[in-house]
């Protein structure tokens, strides 16, 4: 019996997923047993007995061409991208990189580096930047640290020069802060469309829906970016007040 390529890539695909019980489920029992049960004589087995669900090729012709389905070891798929990016040659759609089909989980830092393919600012242009301004902070809190270990407590105890770092400290501090809350209120947005859209798709109390886990992540979230800007605030408007002293 002769089977197309079409049909062979088929087999193929099964024995690589599923090996040798795939073949032997597919071909079914056959006219196993029946030489026990005496309905057969040994070496005679009549086919209109024969229990078969398909007729599987034989193993051999499924080995013998295998480079349809080859193994890949862990990588990016290149060619899959590039598939993907000839069904949408306008590039309007956005894709998110995925692992056995689940959504990748942000890094402890915030993102997962996609070697710079996405948009600006990258993944490491962020991670630049964040330690910069880790350095910038450290600087400041010895800056702080110094001024008490001689005993200077209030600016009038300050000299111009040392008013002078404390304004620039106290200037690049509120920079950074002001740009963390501007970001965390623009997460915040986000996240309360996106509640509100879980919201309309419960038909009833959200408490019982099949949402009430993401609904209840995303409400925890908010709540404790709102605490975090409150905080942000608050910091701002001491080192505002210290920065306008100096002046």
């Amino acid at each position: 019996m002769r089977y197309s390529d079409e049909i062979k890539l088929f087999w193929r695909t099964g024995l690589r997923f599923f090996g040798g019980r795939f073949l032997r489920y597919m071909g079914g029992p056959k006219n196993k047993g029946q030489y026990t049960c005496r309905e057969a004589l040994a070496g005679k087995y009549d086919s209109k007995y024969s229990k078969i669900n398909f007729i599987v090729p034989d193993r051999r012709t499924l080995n013998d061409d295998v480079k349809y389905v080859t193994r890949n070891k862990p990588c990016i798929m290149k060619k899959m991208i590039d598939k993907v990016s000839e069904s949408d040659p306008k590039q309007t759609g956005t894709y998110k990189i995925c692992v056995d089909g689940k959504k990748i989980n942000p890094s402890s830092k915030g993102e997962v580096n996609l070697w710079g393919y996405k948009d600006k600012p990258t993944y490491c242009e962020k991670q630049s930047r964040l330690s910069e301004q880790y350095d910038f902070f450290n600087a400041t809190k010895a800056t702080i640290e110094k001024f008490e270990t001689f005993g200077k407590r209030a600016l009038v105890d300050c000299d111009q020069t040392e008013k002078d770092e404390i304004l620039y400290r106290s200037k690049g501090v509120v920079t950074i802060l002001s740009e963390r809350i501007r970001d965390l209120r623009q997460l915040k947005l986000k996240k309360e469309i996106f509640f509100r859209k879980l919201i309309e798709k419960c038909s009833s109390d959200w408490r019982s829906s099949q949402f009430v886990m993401v609904i209840s992540s995303i409400k925890t979230s908010i709540f404790k970016i709102e605490n975090c800007i409150d905080d942000l605030l608050e910091c701002n408007d001491n080192f505002c007040f210290i920065a306008s002293m100096t002046g």
